[in-house]
């Protein structure tokens, strides 16, 4: 829950691809070396009522919010790990309930990846996947 806007891969080394469920801790990478995915926004959501603990709708659509301001690089044959059936996503993480939650209240991550059709794994990729990333140099 600490991750500031940046480019980070679930492995301490390169992997061409992993689990979208099994990421439990994240390390910052280049946005030019082989890495997974760009948090583009992390922070404080402010619920509508004011309640501590932002509801899951709410992180959701805090984060597509957030994201249309972004500029998306197209992806090519060119670029490393291409592959004709892969999509950009976006996606989100809260705090676990329990003691992160009361730790982070009311704190989301909100980041962007390169997935194949099926949704299941997040690629490794080499280049920056927002414009304007290409100043993290973790």
């Amino acid at each position: 829950m600490f991750a500031k806007p940046g480019c980070y891969s679930g492995y301490s080394q390169s992997n061409p691809s992993i689990p979208m469920y099994s990421i439990k801790k994240i390390y910052p990478v280049s946005c030019f070396a082989p890495h997974h995915f760009e948090v583009f926004w992390a922070g404080q959501i402010r619920t509508i009522d004011g309640r501590v603990g932002a509801g899951g709708r709410e992180v959701v659509n805090n984060c597509l919010d957030k994201s249309k301001r972004l500029g998306f690089y197209a992806r090519n044959s060119k670029l490393y790990n291409w592959s004709v059936g892969e999509e950009q996503f976006i996606g989100n993480w809260m705090a676990d309930m329990g003691v992160e939650s009361q730790r982070f209240p009311n704190r989301s991550i909100c980041y962007a990846g390169v997935t194949d059709r099926s949704w299941l794994y997040i690629k490794e990729i080499n280049s920056p996947i927002i414009k304007g990333h290409e100043k993290y140099d973790n």
